[in-house]
């Protein structure tokens, strides 16, 4: 790796050079200074929401046990 990247391995000792998970790999200031900003971020904001249902979807299909009416 050279020394002029700016990107880390997040700490998990890995040798890539992914950008820490908070930082995006691009400007989004002139984006956000659009007129079409909200529009964006609400598809933004869809397309995160659909990647957390099916995230947790698949981890309660995996490990969700029925509880036992007793």
């Amino acid at each position: 790796m050279s020394t002029d990247v700016a990107w880390g391995h997040g700490g998990d000792g890995g040798g890539d050079d992914r950008p820490p998970p908070y930082q995006t790999q691009f400007d989004l200031r002139p984006h956000m200074e659009s007129d079409r900003w909200p529009q964006i971020y609400v598809g933004i904001q869809q397309h995160l929401q659909k990647i957390y249902n099916g995230k947790k979807a698949a981890l309660k299909q995996r490990y969700w046990v029925p509880e036992e009416d007793g």
